[in-house]
């Protein structure tokens, strides 16, 4: 047995199952990307500054799930989403034990697994529905579910990507997500609506940052990942229709390529979405 699978196994004997929903009620928690705590070290300085700065908890990827768990556990706090990226290949031979033990610890968390598609040689809708599957169906041994992930030069690409393939696949615990940085690189604004609409039947998992607007498809991630309330992009109108949409579940900050220190940015963030999401909370939906 491969030392990581053994240790996976032995952790998830000891570790505590701390069940706990993806989300009923309108979000007024933020958690926060792992690639917003890349210059804190170690994974128990990374959660104590989530807590720290109110964060309700962080959007993790496999190969650390027994660290974080463990250290998240002890402050209170939730992995809410596990990204996962595999590659549409047609020399897609099934999911890698280390993986399908990694989400076998998330038995009764209410992690979404958060599942991007790169293309690969061969790469066809038949073969992503293959690969997607088989992560639903390993997913759902633990009463998870699976959100597909919008992401630029992927397979799932686009937000139309993942709704033609969530459907394509036929499970009820697959579903999509929506991820703003990526939607701005590949699509106009002026489509927003359009395209939450076409997700929401599915929609598990919202991604959210602080961004410019105007020809956005032509900018780098520094104009279309920043820290929440720096940008012109109107967040409150994305998250005043999600409510309206009846969206429940986890929102995430993106973080990918901010340069402040930690501690900085994710103060800004969080102290935006407070000021955004009090009146939208206060608001009853249609």
């Amino acid at each position: 047995m491969k030392p990581l699978l053994h240790a996976l196994i032995l952790l998830a004997l000891v570790l505590p199952s701390v069940p706990t929903a993806a989300g009923d009620t309108w979000p007024s928690d933020l958690y926060a990307f792992d690639n917003g705590l890349t210059k804190t070290q170690p994974i128990d300085a990374k959660v104590r500054l989530l807590k720290e700065r109110g964060f309700a908890g962080v959007g993790g990827r496999p190969g650390q799930v027994a660290e974080w768990l463990e250290a998240l556990d002890r402050e209170g706090l939730r992995l809410a989403t596990l990204y996962v990226t595999l590659k549409a290949e047609a020399a897609y031979d099934g999911l890698s034990q280390d993986l399908c033990a990694e989400i076998r610890l998330l038995k009764g968390r209410g992690t979404v697994i958060w599942l991007n598609l790169n293309r690969g040689e061969g790469a066809t809708d038949d073969v992503a529905v293959r690969i997607i599957r088989d992560a639903a169906d390993v997913a759902r041994e633990s009463g998870l579910k699976v959100a597909l992930y919008p992401h630029v030069n992927c397979y799932t690409e686009r937000v139309e990507d993942v709704v033609r393939l969530a459907e394509m696949t036929a499970r009820d615990n697959v579903g999509t997500s929506f991820n703003l940085c990526h939607f701005l690189k590949t699509d106009q604004e002026s489509n927003l609506e359009k395209a939450l609409r076409l997700a929401a039947p599915r929609l598990m998992v919202v991604s959210l940052n602080g961004a410019d607007t105007g020809d956005t498809r032509s900018m780098g991630w520094d104009r279309l990942i920043r820290p929440l309330g720096e940008g012109d992009f109107d967040n409150a109108r994305l998250l005043g229709l999600l409510k309206e949409m009846g969206f429940t579940g986890p929102v995430t900050l993106q973080c990918y390529s901010i340069k402040q220190d930690d501690a900085v940015h994710l103060q800004e963030s969080i102290s935006a979405w407070n000021k955004i999401i009090g009146p939208i909370q206060s608001t009853p939906a249609p």
